[in-house]
């Protein structure tokens, strides 16, 4: 075997880490670019695994005229200084005589984690033009724990991404293959479907479908159907394993902080979402244990679990990928 299909054949095609290579968001790479440009705050929103990072990670290597500083509110300690942060991303006379970089642009990731002394300071520095440019990013479009001064310089600069339509989908895998036709169009259109039409998502089936046939030629909807059944069968069992959900229990247990009255009487949830914030109250579930206990469909499920990721109201981790009710959520309804 040659070096160069020796190189293509270790290579991951479907490797699904953020990286600048964004495919298919033109619009929203013209609109970041220009809010960064002209010295502006923005925010940048959008489903888990829909591009966000990537689009981050575009600016990064982009916008080499300026200063990028990126900062996961989720890992910050509470002593954390920005001012001190800030001054380190200059070289060593400009830390020692306390000058700031020019043309700073902060990215705050996960910015729903951000405590309100940061966000003043952050505010404080772009006011006063030490920052040029800020971007917020998170998964709710409720920026609910910015001050209305923070939320009203942001104004209209937002930017929403959305799942990816079923020709995004192709180009995106147009891209990763070079050309090369993995799957035939309806074995895509299953993935994407049973995906949430999610970026993400898509590659990391794709990836692990193309593994389990380790098949040179194009992969049809059949072998992809069996795959999908496959992998939702054994997280069933494995759930079941963990004891997470018995099929026959149809009682809800509930938590004594949570109240049921406060959950019904809310006007920010659908009856379909209180249900399933019912359902989560008694531990964690994936979106296909909901789907056979409400014997719902699982694209109906995994929408109303994003629109509630998006209210801040569960989270998700682990694989296969549990949800369960977020902390602020719980002590919200308490």
């Amino acid at each position: 075997m040659s070096k160069k299909g020796s190189e293509e054949q270790s290579r991951n095609l479907f490797d699904s880490k953020p990286d600048g290579n964004v495919v298919g968001l033109e619009e929203e790479k013209r609109k970041i670019a220009e809010y960064i440009k002209h010295g502006g705050v923005c925010f940048l929103t959008g489903p888990s695994g829909i591009g966000k990072t990537s689009l981050v990670k575009w600016v990064e290597s982009t916008l080499k005229e300026h200063r990028i500083v990126y900062i996961d509110a989720k890992g910050l300690e509470d002593t954390f200084n920005l001012q001190k942060h800030l001054l380190r991303q200059g070289n060593f006379l400009m830390r020692l005589f306390r000058i700031y970089p020019k043309n700073m642009v902060v990215i705050i990731d996960e910015a729903q984690e951000t405590s309100k002394r940061f966000i003043d300071v952050l505010q404080s520095m772009w006011d006063s033009n030490v920052v040029k440019s800020i971007i917020i990013v998170q998964i709710s479009p409720n920026l609910k724990n910015f001050p209305e001064s923070f939320v009203n310089r942001i104004g209209d600069r937002v930017i929403r991404l959305k799942r990816a339509d079923f020709e995004l989908v192709r180009k995106i895998l147009e891209a990763r293959t070079e050309g090369k036709q993995v799957f035939d169009f309806k074995a895509l259109e299953l993935i994407a479907k049973k995906s949430g039409f999610i970026p993400r998502n898509i590659l990391q089936k794709c990836e692990v479908i193309s593994t389990e046939l380790n098949q040179s030629e194009e992969i049809g909807l059949q072998d992809v159907k069996h795959i999908i059944d496959k992998k939702e069968e054994e997280e069933l069992e494995q759930a079941a394993d963990m004891d997470i959900f018995d099929p026959r229990r149809t009682e809800v247990k509930t938590e004594v902080f949570l109240s049921f009255d406060k959950i019904d009487n809310s006007k920010d949830f659908t009856d379909g979402q209180k249900v399933v914030i019912k359902l989560l109250s008694e531990g964690k579930k994936t979106a296909n244990q909901l789907s056979t206990i409400l014997n719902s469909p699982l694209s109906n499920v995994t929408k109303v679990l994003d629109d509630l990721a998006r209210k801040d109201a569960v989270n998700c981790s682990g694989k296969p990928k549990t949800f369960e009710l977020s902390d602020s959520f719980k002590k919200e309804m308490t």
